[in-house]
């Protein structure tokens, strides 16, 4: 009398299915949260690079300004600083761009290349 009554709740299927769609949709759901978590990790580190070289930027550019009439070569000296880490952190940039586009198939998701000037 047991099976019918188990018959009635599973709609005469069996369970076995029905735990392998629960484990597929809890795959699915841990799929979901690492890649999540990922996606945070690297928004945190494009963030603190960003913020990082901007903030440099400002502080050199603010002193360039000061300097540039009285000590021009400071001045000369932060804006070559301003420069170089505009160019280290397009770098960096570009190499963290680059590894997300490894990480996909898809050739949509990548900007188009600009031409060489």
């Amino acid at each position: 009398m047991r099976p019918a009554a188990d018959a009635g709740r599973t709609g005469g299927r069996s369970a076995a299915p029905v735990s392998a769609r629960a484990a597929a949709s809890q795959e699915r759901d841990r799929a979901d949260h690492e890649a999540a978590a990922e996606r945070l990790c690297i928004a945190c580190e494009l963030h603190d690079g960003i913020a990082h070289s901007m903030n440099v930027n400002s502080v050199q550019a603010g002193f360039g300004r000061l300097m540039l009439d009285d000590r021009p070569q400071d001045a000369r000296s932060a804006l070559e600083v301003i420069e170089t880490t505009g160019r280290e952190t397009l770098v960096e940039l570009r190499r963290l761009l680059g590894v997300l586009r490894a990480d996909t198939d898809d050739a949509d998701l990548a900007p188009p290349r600009s031409s060489p000037t």
